[in-house]
């Protein structure tokens, strides 16, 4: 009950985020479309650069990368091939894109610091980073594909800011460069706006529409997907390895558990306003899982610890 407490109490404010988006959306008619665009644009690209400048990425963590990628692809295409019984086309791409990551940044980093050992947590970062790369790489793509063509779908994709922050943070991180302390500094509160306004995002959008349409079918099989496949996924690596290939990835057990049980990540809802696909499917499917999350982290670590 204690673990189930210490988590639901770090949840709670980015719920008070979403239900502040919601107002500031209905009564003062701030559009998600435009602070999506200051988020992408302006902050991600920053809070990408300097968290990576600053994590010291040795080349062997780049298995936790690769961890994280393999999950998601798998993720990925398993959305879109479910979602063609159902939908053909852009739909398709909404839900592959949406689905193949969880929201690992401002949701799972206050839940990661609640359970998790600190050294696993600094490996837990690592994750995190490759989960939101996956996202603004190989996610945005699929996601633009609904909408354009591969070729405007990839120029989409280089017009990315948030991925050439990666590319310098990385490249800055790997070199050895040390990172200022006023860069570090301003990291914080960075990332800190960036937890705000992502989660701000989802009520902006729901609170654009004069009527909440629920789409069941999409909602429903996504939660599916996110809760049922997803868990399933990450257990069944963790049961591998430990049968199997004799824990080779015992540290990460933890991480790749937390990552089974992720809501979706609001960046979602980000990209999808900003790109005008479905935004209303994207933010309702985004709050419905992270609703669910609320419950079922703390009772699944609960049980496990």
């Amino acid at each position: 009950m204690d673990i189930f407490l210490l988590i639901t109490q770090k949840l709670i404010p980015l719920y008070i985020f979403i239900a502040l988006g919601f107002i500031a959306g209905k009564f003062f008619k701030i559009e998600a479309k435009q602070i999506g665009t200051l988020v992408i644009y302006i902050i991600m690209p920053l809070v990408f650069a300097a968290g990576l400048w600053n994590s010291n990425i040795q080349i062997t963590d780049f298995s936790v990368f690769l961890m994280v990628w393999t999950l998601s692809f798998f993720i990925l295409l398993i959305s879109y091939f479910l979602c063609g019984f159902i939908y053909k086309g852009k739909t398709q791409n909404l839900m592959a894109a949406g689905l193949a990551t969880g929201n690992s940044g401002y949701f799972g980093i206050p839940v990661a610091l609640a359970i998790l050992d600190p050294q696993i947590f600094a490996i837990y970062l690592l994750a995190a980073i490759s989960n939101s790369m996956f996202q603004i790489t190989i996610g945005y793509y699929i996601l633009a594909l609904g909408k354009f063509d591969w070729k405007e779908s990839f120029k989409k994709l280089l017009k990315l800011p948030p991925l050439y922050g990666a590319i310098i943070g990385i490249s800055l991180s790997s070199s050895g460069v040390p990172i200022p302390d006023l860069v570090s500094d301003l990291s914080v509160s960075l990332k800190e706006a960036f937890i705000v306004l992502g989660m701000m995002i989802i009520g902006l959008t729901l609170s654009s529409f004069e009527k909440m349409k629920f789409d069941m079918k999409f909602l429903s099989l996504a939660m599916v997907i996110r809760f049922i496949i997803w868990p399933a996924l990450a257990f069944g690596l963790v049961f591998l390895d430990a049968t199997v290939f004799g824990s080779v990835l015992n540290a990460i057990h933890p991480i790749i558990i937390l990552f089974g049980l992720l809501p979706l990540g609001a960046d979602f809802a980000i990209y999808a306003a900003n790109l005008n696909m479905y935004p209303q499917r994207a933010a309702t499917t985004v709050l419905l899982s992270t609703i669910i999350a609320a419950v079922t982290i703390p009772l699944a670590y609960a049980f496990l610890l």
